[in-house]
């Protein structure tokens, strides 16, 4: 159960990260904190895994998009 949580979260941060990736850098700054405040009440003990993959999908869509 605790895998289709992360899985799902998974493919909300990416599609969030499309539509984040239209925005100002300073309007996704504000959104991170209030973002990583609810899923970290939502994964409960994943937080590392979770934003080790928040990270990696920034960078890769951040080398497509300006790449």
């Amino acid at each position: 159960m605790q895998k289709v949580r992360v899985l799902v979260s998974a493919f909300f941060v990416l599609y969030g990260c499309f539509i984040l990736f239209q925005l100002s850098l300073a309007v996704l700054f504000l959104l991170r904190y209030k973002f990583v405040l609810f899923y970290h009440l939502y994964l409960g003990g994943r937080m590392f895994y979770f934003m080790l993959g928040c990270v990696l999908l920034y960078m890769v869509g951040h080398l497509f998009y300006y790449g």
